[in-house]
Protein backbone atom coordinates (compact mmCIF):
# COMPACT_ATOMS: atom_id res chain seq x y z
CA UNK A 1 0.00 0.00 0.00
CA UNK A 2 2.81 2.42 0.87
CA UNK A 3 4.56 1.66 -2.41
CA UNK A 4 1.37 2.40 -4.32
CA UNK A 5 0.98 5.71 -2.49
CA UNK A 6 4.59 6.63 -3.26
CA UNK A 7 4.09 5.72 -6.91
CA UNK A 8 0.94 7.84 -7.09
CA UNK A 9 2.78 10.76 -5.48
CA UNK A 10 5.69 10.38 -7.89
CA UNK A 11 3.31 10.26 -10.85
CA UNK A 12 1.57 13.36 -9.56
CA UNK A 13 4.90 15.18 -9.30
CA UNK A 14 5.85 14.01 -12.79
CA UNK A 15 2.52 15.26 -14.15
CA UNK A 16 3.09 18.64 -12.51
CA UNK A 17 6.62 18.82 -13.89
CA UNK A 18 5.35 17.96 -17.37
CA UNK A 19 2.77 20.71 -17.06
CA UNK A 20 5.49 23.20 -16.16
CA UNK A 21 7.66 21.97 -19.03
CA UNK A 22 4.75 22.30 -21.45
CA UNK A 23 4.11 25.85 -20.26
CA UNK A 24 7.79 26.73 -20.64
CA UNK A 25 7.84 25.25 -24.14
CA UNK A 26 4.76 27.27 -25.04
CA UNK A 27 6.47 30.45 -23.86
CA UNK A 28 9.59 29.53 -25.82
CA UNK A 29 7.53 28.83 -28.93
CA UNK A 30 5.79 32.20 -28.58
CA UNK A 31 9.14 33.96 -28.17
CA UNK A 32 10.52 32.16 -31.22
CA UNK A 33 7.47 33.21 -33.22
CA UNK A 34 8.00 36.83 -32.21
CA UNK A 35 11.69 36.58 -33.10
CA UNK A 36 10.87 35.03 -36.46
CA UNK A 37 8.39 37.79 -37.21
CA UNK A 38 10.92 40.46 -36.23
CA UNK A 39 13.60 38.86 -38.40
CA UNK A 40 11.15 38.69 -41.27
CA UNK A 41 10.44 42.42 -40.92
CA UNK A 42 14.19 43.14 -40.82
CA UNK A 43 14.68 41.00 -43.92
CA UNK A 44 12.00 42.94 -45.79
CA UNK A 45 13.52 46.24 -44.67
CA UNK A 46 16.96 45.07 -45.78
CA UNK A 47 15.62 44.01 -49.17
CA UNK A 48 13.95 47.40 -49.59
CA UNK A 49 17.17 49.19 -48.60
CA UNK A 50 19.16 47.08 -51.07
CA UNK A 51 16.67 47.92 -53.83
CA UNK A 52 16.99 51.64 -53.02
CA UNK A 53 20.78 51.35 -53.04
CA UNK A 54 20.73 49.67 -56.45
CA UNK A 55 18.40 52.35 -57.79
CA UNK A 56 20.70 55.04 -56.42
CA UNK A 57 23.70 53.34 -58.03
CA UNK A 58 21.89 53.20 -61.36
CA UNK A 59 20.93 56.87 -61.09
CA UNK A 60 24.49 57.84 -60.20
CA UNK A 61 25.89 55.81 -63.09
CA UNK A 62 23.46 57.51 -65.48
CA UNK A 63 24.38 60.95 -64.17
CA UNK A 64 28.08 60.18 -64.57
CA UNK A 65 27.49 58.97 -68.13
CA UNK A 66 25.47 62.10 -68.90
CA UNK A 67 28.22 64.29 -67.47
CA UNK A 68 30.78 62.46 -69.57
CA UNK A 69 28.88 63.27 -72.77
CA UNK A 70 29.11 67.00 -72.25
Amino acid sequence: QAALSETKAALSETKAALGETTAALSETTAALSETTAALSEKDVALSEAEARAHAAEATLAKLLRDLGRD
